[in-house]
């Protein structure tokens, strides 16, 4: 897959809802492993109506997305970064 295909692939992401929502979305994504990979995920994810911007960071494995006024919910936001061909993991505990 090219990162043009991932990009396109990511802004018609089927299913994924819009919803009102603003703020910074801070995540693990796991994957990167290279500048090409970050840029690729930061492109996916700028793509995207209603975010402001997007960065990752090869060496933390850590990703920041601002969202605007009307930004994408964190669901359509994993969807976009899946089909870049990353992924933000669950965090879970286990009791």
């Amino acid at each position: 897959m090219t990162v043009d295909s991932a990009v396109s692939g990511a802004a018609d992401a089927v299913g994924a809802a819009q919803s009102p929502a603003r703020g910074r979305i801070t995540a693990r994504i796991d994957g990167l492993r290279c500048g090409a990979c970050v840029r690729g995920v930061e492109r996916a994810l700028t793509a995207i109506d209603g975010v402001e911007s997007a960065s990752a960071n090869l060496a933390t494995g850590v990703v920041s997305v601002d969202r605007g006024r009307d930004g994408p919910c964190a669901a359509y936001l994993r969807a976009a970064v899946q089909d870049a061909g990353y992924d933000l993991p669950t965090e879970t505990t286990t009791l």
